[in-house]
């Protein structure tokens, strides 16, 4: 390796970072839990996941739909394999980043039990 590469790294640390691009919105499928306490219909539905957090997946859940006074109490990511599927929950930001990674591009679909906060 040339010296004066390895130099002017050295000088200058920050201009060689690499940088992550940020995520762009991700359109994830939301379905309704069997053992929800609301049952409004429509039972499997899109929405845009504007950032990968928790917070943003709490808020896009129950964004545009008919519901006042609830909480989202449990988030599963499904993994599908075959006829078959896994729910894993999800509590922070890090396990969500996780299944994300998992699911190598193909699109995010996530269970959610919605209570009443009545």
């Amino acid at each position: 390796i040339d010296p004066t590469l390895l130099s002017s790294v050295e000088e200058h640390p920050t201009a060689y970072e690499t940088h992550q691009p940020s995520p762009s919105p991700l359109p994830v499928y939301f379905r309704l839990a069997p053992n929800s306490q609301i049952k409004t219909p429509p039972t499997l539905w899109i929405e845009t996941l504007p950032a990968r957090t928790m917070s943003a997946l709490r808020e896009v859940a129950v964004a545009g739909r008919a519901y006042s006074n609830v909480r989202i109490s449990r988030i599963e990511g499904v993994i599908k394999a075959g006829a078959s599927e896994t729910k894993l929950t999800i509590t922070d930001d890090d396990e969500l980043e996780a299944y994300l990674q998992h699911l190598k591009g193909e699109t995010a679909t996530f269970m959610v039990n919605i209570s009443s906060d009545a």
